[in-house]
């Protein structure tokens, strides 16, 4: 571990580039927004109307208007900016198709300021960003007045002419005071993942169009069983379902989600006498599944038969990739698909190799409990992964589990299972109470309080390295606290830098006791409010921002060798590639992801590669 004191501002002066920054305002509504739809749906909506560009440079304003009267060929050699590209470009892209904008120029691909923010740490929208990084406050009020009034009216209105104006200027001086901090290669996996987005993954119609009839008989089916409904309820409505949970003589649950542990109990308990209870359940969950196939099928290029999926490059605070507002407002999360079939419909198989392709699906196997292991500096533990050994076979023999030379993937499932329901939390400091729950929602295990807390103990003295690196963590963030230090910094070995911003001492109630304890705060992300920190968090945060990491280089070096991922979930990576290619392209694709990270010495890494017609896990 490497813990740093807080580094000096860097040069601001802008790197020795022709910077221009564009950004579009267009037609929206309490509709017709990206808050309800996909940018791909939003920019082929009817109501699509882009009708303000501005363009700013070194020299001040280059044009604020109507976008088919600027002349976009000078754009050509310079370095185009956007904040937030993935919507801007795509605007671009569709007056292009359009024929609004004539004669679009070749440029270099366009550099986002949103994701330069969330590369430094700071919440991603232009407002928050001006304000960490620049020091300059920017209101939104305009922005909030235009919803819902015609372009033809606001295109003369000075207030969105200067507004818009302003927004570019904005984005020009976040790319002038702070380019020079996010470093090429970072630039470079921007640029990938927002042109693996735009280029999509091919969809099986017929599927998703099964799929869709499947659930909406479904959750017909389930809606004549959900007593409230008749009398004009909607089925989901925490008030009708606690008043007549009270009417049958019943408590009702805080939550319906599935993996709410309370619910759980709640269905187990009440739902062998009322079945309506365990309707309710599994109407939740059809119904959120139902919206995601619904989301899928409005989201695929009828012309392409591609889907065009979002996803935001360093959207947690470790930098991972998230996908932004998840499958609410017609988007779909194409990072927590479900792994099997669910009431009749499976998701992953929706997604296809191109025709004449296969899929190429790369998954780094056990990639963050091996980096743990390797982090610490448990040898014992990570020789037998270098002779090929299993992880979790490993772990059941450390904890005295299983004999050495057994086989419980094979011959064990169950055994295998709780082993690997460690790997879910139990290296960062996790609770007997969170480990019964994460055990019981991610791997269907159930324990009692005293069994979760024998095993977390079982795992503790069976891993002190681990424990002994979350505490040295742990006394490193109090000294900061004591020391009331601007900033937290911990070093990883690929040499990006955690920022935890002011961390400070305060008193916080554990919700078990009731008790007041102190601890400490941070602020993980600019913008965002501040979190509970401990040395388990840090070490989870460093581990996963690390693996984070391994991913980005393997992907740079696949792209770099002509193998460009169509999509990345987690640590996986997937390729659509020819049939005739894919023989040789597997074990290249395997030793890129194996042996691109020279700070990852020592490091046994491994890939487990499905070639498939369509996607799996």
């Amino acid at each position: 571990m490497c813990v740093r004191a807080p580094r000096k501002e860097r040069d601001n002066m802008s790197e020795s580039v022709s910077l221009v920054a564009v950004d579009f305002e267009s037609y929206y509504d309490a509709e017709y927004s990206l808050s309800k739809m996909s940018t791909f749906n939003y920019c082929h909506d009817p109501r699509f109307d882009a009708y303000l560009v501005a363009i700013h440079d070194k020299t001040g304003p280059v044009f604020i208007g109507h976008p088919g009267k600027f002349d976009w060929g000078y754009l050509k050699g310079k370095t185009v900016l956007a904040h937030n590209a993935a919507f801007d470009y795509q605007v671009y892209l569709r007056l292009v198709e359009t024929g609004v904008i004539k004669n679009p120029p070749e440029t270099e691909p366009w550099l986002c300021t949103a994701d330069l923010a969330a590369y430094l740490g700071c919440k991603r929208d232009l407002a928050t960003a001006c304000r960490f990084l620049l020091g300059v406050e920017v209101s939104k009020a305009v922005r909030t007045a235009m919803r819902g009034r015609k372009g033809a009216e606001l295109a003369e209105d000075p207030e969105v002419l200067k507004y818009g104006g302003r927004d570019a200027e904005l984005c020009y001086m976040l790319a002038e005071a702070k380019l020079a901090e996010w470093p090429p290669d970072e630039r470079e996996l921007s640029i990938l993942n927002r042109e693996a987005c735009l280029s999509g993954v091919a969809v099986d119609l017929k599927k998703v169009e099964t799929g869709r009839d499947v659930l909406k008989r479904r959750a017909e089916g389930l809606l004549e069983q959900i007593p409230w409904v008749a009398t004009g309820h909607k089925p989901l409505s925490p008030n009708a379902l606690k008043d007549y949970a009270r009417a049958c003589g019943i408590p009702a649950p805080a939550s319906t989600a599935k993996t709410n542990p309370e619910f759980q109990d709640w269905v187990e308990k009440h739902g062998g006498d009322r079945p309506w209870v365990k309707v309710v359940g599994e109407y939740r969950s059809v119904n959120i599944l139902q919206k995601r196939v619904e989301s899928l099928y409005a989201g695929v290029d009828r012309q392409t038969g591609k889907f065009l999926y979002s996803m935001k490059y360093c959207g947690a605070n470790t930098a991972r990739f998230s996908a932004g507002s998840g499958d609410t407002g017609g988007k779909f999360n194409m990072q927590n698909m479900p792994r099997n079939e669910m009431f009749g419909v499976d998701l992953r198989p929706m997604f296809v190799a191109s025709p004449g392709n296969k899929l190429v699906i790369c998954d780094y196997a056990q990639v963050e409990a091996r980096y743990l292991l390797w982090l610490v500096g448990d040898e014992a533990a990570l020789a037998p992964l270098r002779e090929g050994g299993n992880l979790y076979q490993t772990l059941a023999e450390r904890m005295g589990l299983t004999t050495p030379g057994s086989d419980i993937k094979n011959t064990d499932k169950a055994l295998y299972r709780y082993t690997k329901a460690f790997g879910l939390g139990a290296g960062y400091f996790m609770s007997g109470g969170k480990f019964k729950n994460v055990s019981k929602t991610q791997m269907g295990l159930d324990m009692t309080d005293e069994e979760a807390k024998a095993a977390i103990r079982k795992y503790r003295e069976a891993n002190p390295k681990q424990v002994a690196y979350w505490y040295e963590h742990q006394d490193a963030l109090a000294l900061s606290a004591r020391r009331r230090d601007p900033a937290h910094q911990v070093e990883l070995k690929s040499g990006r830098v955690l920022t935890y911003t002011d961390p400070r001492h305060a008193w916080r109630i554990d919700p078990a006791t009731q008790r007041r304890r102190k601890e400490i705060q941070v602020t993980q992300v600019l913008g965002l409010n501040r979190t509970w920190m401990h040395g388990g968090i840090l070490t989870e945060n460093e581990v996963q921002a690390s693996c984070r990491d391994l991913l980005k280089d393997a992907w740079l070096a696949c792209a770099r060798a002509g193998y460009r991922p169509i999509l990345s979930v987690h640590d996986e990576l997937v390729f659509d590639l020819p049939k005739e290619k894919v023989a040789e392209a597997v074990p290249v694709i395997e030793r890129l992801m194996t042996q691109s990270s020279p700070w990852a010495e020592g490091l046994p890494l491994a890939v487990e590669t499905v070639v498939s017609d369509t996607y799996t896990k």
